[in-house]
C-alpha cells in the first residue's frame, strides 16, 4: 500500500498555468495537523512507501520537516516539491525528493512555473536522490529534441531519475477541456525516440516504458498509477480518501484484508 500525504491543499509561491488544484476552486481549507497524521499512521497496518505531495507547495506548511520525519520512521518516504525557498539539508530522511521541473532553461521554467532558484545549488546541498518529473507541454518541453536536451541537463546535474508526465491524467473532463491546446502527448513522445533509436527499454507494471540513457533512468508516464483509486490519500483536512475518487477510505476493510 501507499499513502499519499497532503500537507497543504492550496498554498503555494507557484505560478503554473494548468494547475489542477486552482482549477478544482480549493480554498480555505486549514494545514495538515499532525495529530491526524499520527492517527492515520498509527491506524493503517501496510503501508510500504509513502508519498509527501500537492495540493499546494508541501514545504509551505510550518511543519513539515516533522511530517518527513514522521512518515520516514513509518516507511521511505518521498516528497514532490516546485524547488523555491526548499532548505534540502533539512529532508535528509527522504528516500527520495522530486523535482518539478518544467523546463531545463531557467528562464523558460520561471515562465511555466512561476518560481526561481539556483537549481545546481540545489543539487548540490541535497543529501538525498532526486528524480526531476517534467510535464510535457506546449510551449514547454513538446518534442523529443525536448526530450533529448532534459535528459542531458539532468545528466549535467547528476540527479538519478526522470519522469516525463502527461498533462492530463486523472483530471476531469473540463479540466481537459481548458488545457487542451498545451496538451502533448507523451505516447507519441516515446515512440518518437524508440523508432528512431536502438534505445532498450522495459515497461512498468503501469504499462509505462523505462530506460537508461547518458546514466539517467527515464520514465514516459502514460498513464497515472493504476492502483492510485485503492491507495489511501491524507488530505490537509484530515479525510483519508480511497485514491483521488473522494470516497472516504474504508479502514474495516484494510484491517480485515
Amino acid at each position: 500500500m501507499k499513502l499519499y500525504v497532503l500537507p497543504v491543499e492550496l498554498r503555494c509561491q507557484g505560478s503554473c498555468a494548468p494547475c489542477i488544484t486552482k482549477f478544482r476552486g480549493v480554498k480555505n481549507v486549514p494545514d495538515l495537523s499532525l495529530q491526524n497524521l499520527e492517527r492515520v499512521l498509527n491506524d493503517l497496518r501496510s503501508i510500504e512507501s509513502i508519498e509527501i505531495t500537492g495540493g499546494g507547495e508541501p514545504t509551505r506548511h510550518e511543519k513539515i520537516v516533522d511530517i518527513v520525519n514522521m512518515c520516514s520512521r513509518v516507511a521511505p518516504t518521498q516528497m514532490y516539491t516546485h524547488g523555491m525557498d526548499v532548505h534540502v539539508q533539512e529532508f535528509s530522511r527522504l528516500s527520495k525528493l522530486c523535482l518539478s521541473r518544467w523546463h531545463d532553461d531557467d528562464k523558460k521554467n520561471e515562465e511555466l512555473m512561476g518560481v526561481q532558484y539556483d537549481i545546481y545549488k540545489f543539487v548540490e546541498q541535497c543529501q538525498v536522490p532526486i528524480k526531476l518529473s517534467v510535464v510535457a507541454q506546449k510551449g514547454g518541453i513538446e518534442t523529443i529534441r525536448d526530450v533529448m536536451r532534459y535528459i542531458l541537463f539532468a545528466s549535467s546535474l547528476q540527479v538519478s531519475e526522470v519522469v516525463v508526465r502527461q498533462l492530463f491524467s486523472h483530471e476531469q473532463d473540463a479540466y481537459k477541456r481548458k488545457f487542451s491546446k498545451l496538451n502533448v502527448s507523451v505516447q507519441t513522445l516515446a515512440g518518437e525516440l524508440f523508432h528512431d533509436r536502438v534505445c532498450p527499454h522495459h515497461m512498468t507494471s503501469q504499462g509505462n516504458p523505462v530506460f537508461r540513457l547518458e546514466r539517467i533512468f527515464t520514465e514516459f508516464e502514460f498513464r497515472s498509477c493504476a492502483c492510485e483509486t485503492e491507495n489511501p490519500v491524507l488530505h490537509a483536512d484530515g479525510r483519508l480518501t480511497k485514491g483521488w475518487t473522494g470516497e472516504l477510505y474504508d479502514f474495516d476493510r484494510e484491517r480485515n484484508s
